[in-house]
């Protein structure tokens, strides 16, 4: 009787979960990746009762538990599939010059990869022991590793993601918005990197630098910004016939300085103003929204 009750609701599960797979794995493959989530969520409901059901379906014709089985292989393949197929999208997305940022901001790839981990890190368990298993084989005691292997995933994707935001930044032609755009999204993604105790702590568990590597970044691109305003600091620095080497030839107490020596003076405050006014012309457009970032360069 049992049998015979279950039959009918148990066929329709499991035309409905292929059907989700069928769904799921038409979306990785059109990289529509927040299906992909939706697909591990499945997963994890799937392992989660398979032992129930394998103990509550034993004996029965047809080995109903078995064609459960194969439905968890299929998402289990289309999961992982999708898990390798998000990094090399995000380290093949074009660095086109129309998808830049004009004022230096955080790119889209950016920000969508970041809220693509954060809601990825809500099905580590299942998504870590995916990835153990592509890595370790079957025999692995995945409650170990499972968070590792998580990391490991994580640490690639950013480098990846890294990677492609150093190519966009060359397409900028001005250096000091190249400096801003790196600065933008490195900030962000340590920001993001920061803000859970979840993200840092799983890539940790793969690079427990990770948080130094980026804060060295931003330090770096900073340094760099900073150059781009030699230019305009040069005028007054102690180069080229400095300003004290014009007061030491000029005049003693009480005597004038000389045309020669005033028009000097003059000539270094008109190059510095000069260029201060390019400078701020070009630069006016370029945006850091986050205050702490902008306190940092001033």
């Amino acid at each position: 009787i049992f049998e015979v009750l279950i039959q009918i609701p148990f066929d329709f599960l499991i035309v409905d979960g292929e059907a989700l797979h069928t769904q799921a794995k038409k979306a990785v493959a059109e990289n529509r990746y927040a299906e992909l989530l939706s697909a591990l969520q499945i997963l994890r409901r799937l392992t989660d009762i398979q032992p129930a059901f394998v103990d509550a379906l034993k004996g029965l014709k047809g080995k109903p538990s078995s064609r459960l089985s194969l439905l968890a292989e299929l998402f289990k393949g289309t999961c992982l599939a999708g898990l390798n197929q998000y990094v090399d999208f995000v380290k093949a997305d074009p660095d086109k010059k129309t998808n830049l940022p004009k004022d230096g901001t955080v790119h889209e790839l950016t920000s969508n990869t970041i809220s693509y981990i954060e809601l990825l890190l809500e099905y580590s368990d299942t998504a870590g022991q995916l990835l153990v298993a592509q890595v370790a084989g079957a025999h692995v005691n995945l409650t170990l590793g499972s968070k590792r292997a998580m990391g490991a995933y994580l640490y690639n994707l950013l480098g990846k993601l890294g990677l492609n935001l150093e190519l966009k930044a060359r397409g900028y032609e001005d250096m000091a918005l190249s400096c801003v755009f790196l600065l933008n999204n490195y900030h962000f993604i340590h920001k993001s990197l920061t803000r859970t105790n979840v993200f840092l702590s799983t890539v940790v568990e793969h690079s427990p630098d990770v948080e130094d590597y980026y804060l060295q970044l931003i330090a770096d691109q900073r340094q760099s910004y900073q150059k781009c305003w030699q230019k305009v600091i040069h005028h007054l620095l102690e180069i080229n016939k400095p300003l004290v080497t014009l007061a030491a030839e000029g005049p003693k107490h009480g005597e004038k300085l000389s045309k020669k020596q005033r028009q000097a003076i003059k000539d270094k405050f008109k190059g510095f103003n000069t260029e201060l006014e390019e400078v701020k012309s070009i630069q006016k457009r370029y945006a850091i929204p986050d205050e702490s970032l902008r306190r940092s360069l001033r």
